[in-house]
């Protein structure tokens, strides 16, 4: 069985549980070996918490600082089928069903039966009032279901490279000021950030992360000054190795006339496949570890779940590009570099 750390906080630091939400789970004709428990704001295939299902029904009690969104993710073979069931963790026994056709029901608890009514209610809505009816529904609910809602659709957003709309922003803005240190309101604030500056003309976005060898390095230190490609990649991503590799050349011509190239892995519970790839690859830059999503890198770079991406950087810390070709790169470092 396999168990990971159950991912209950996007802000730093210790901060004590106060919500503890009895979940009670019934699987109706389905034996899966194990069911994870997992923020619905993370990528479900690396955080979340698996627990052994050994028979028709499990008791779980879910702990967070606030009330937030959850998916219960499990996957069957007969069917073959993968089930997500979104579940708010508030102070509530709560009594879940889940049947085989992905029907489910929840009972027990206030904010989920708000947040199911809000579903019922957009069954039948269809193109864009189906991203905005959720403004006109929940017009006198400032809580945290509806702070799920927008921060969902800001990571719609970003998934698929839309600005998101005024009424979003304006959403965001209410409830951050209502809910001012829940992990939502760190989290939409990089959201926007990112919107707003991670694109050709804007200025990169000043992160820190350990490298190989755990020391906390700063982007900005290694880049200051210089014509910078950030390779943001991960050693499980074919696609981004193979643009990396294709900078080798460049690198090595150019690394004493103002160019530079750092790398920042997205990887994950350690560094062993990460330093395999550095060594097989032959990178010869300066690597930073994205450890568990730690530092949100991803996020802060429009990325979301992707592998990766890279990010040309001029001296003064203006991108020049995003996912440039050598070519591109060729032609940056000609204009920078003398």
């Amino acid at each position: 069985m396999r168990y990971l750390l159950l991912l209950l906080l996007i802000v730093p630091g210790f901060c004590p549980a106060q919500i503890k939400c009895k979940l009670n789970i019934e699987l109706c004709g389905m034996s899966p070996r194990e069911i994870q428990i997992v923020d619905a704001t993370v990528d479900y295939r690396y955080h979340g918490i698996y627990l052994p299902f050994e028979s028709d029904t499990l008791s779980y009690t879910l702990e967070s600082r606030e009330p937030r969104m959850y998916q219960i993710v499990f996957y069957t073979t007969n069917p073959h089928c993968w089930y997500f069931v979104p579940v708010m963790s508030e102070n509530a026994s709560l009594s879940i069903q889940i049947r085989p056709d992905k029907t489910y029901t929840i009972k027990g608890g206030k904010l989920n039966d708000e947040y199911q009514a809000y579903l019922k209610a957009g069954k039948d809505k269809v193109g864009l009032e189906k991203y905005t009816y959720k403004y006109d529904w929940f017009e006198d609910k400032m809580d945290e279901v509806y702070y799920y809602t927008v921060i969902w659709e800001l990571q719609r957003c970003q998934l698929y490279k839309e600005q998101p709309d005024n009424a979003c922003h304006d959403a965001y803005r209410q409830l951050a000021a209502v809910f001012p240190t829940h992990a939502y309101t760190q989290l939409g604030r990089m959201l926007l950030d990112g919107f707003g500056t991670i694109h050709p003309g804007g200025r990169y976005i000043d992160v820190e992360a350990p490298d190989l060898d755990g020391k906390p390095v700063r982007l900005s230190s290694l880049i200051r000054g210089k014509l910078a490609l950030v390779d943001l990649w991960a050693s499980w991503c074919s696609p981004c190795r193979a643009k990396s590799k294709l900078m080798l050349p460049i690198y090595e011509q150019y690394k004493d006339k103002g160019f530079t190239v750092v790398g920042i892995a997205r990887e994950f519970k350690d560094t062993r496949a990460l330093r395999k790839a550095v060594a097989l690859d032959g990178y010869p830059w300066t690597q930073l570890v994205e450890l568990d999503d730690k530092q949100k890198i991803w996020t802060k770079y429009m990325l979301g779940n992707a592998g990766g991406g890279l990010f040309l950087i001029d001296p003064h810390g203006t991108i020049i590009a995003i996912n440039p070709t050598p070519e591109q790169v060729l032609e940056a470092v000609r204009e920078h570099c003398r």
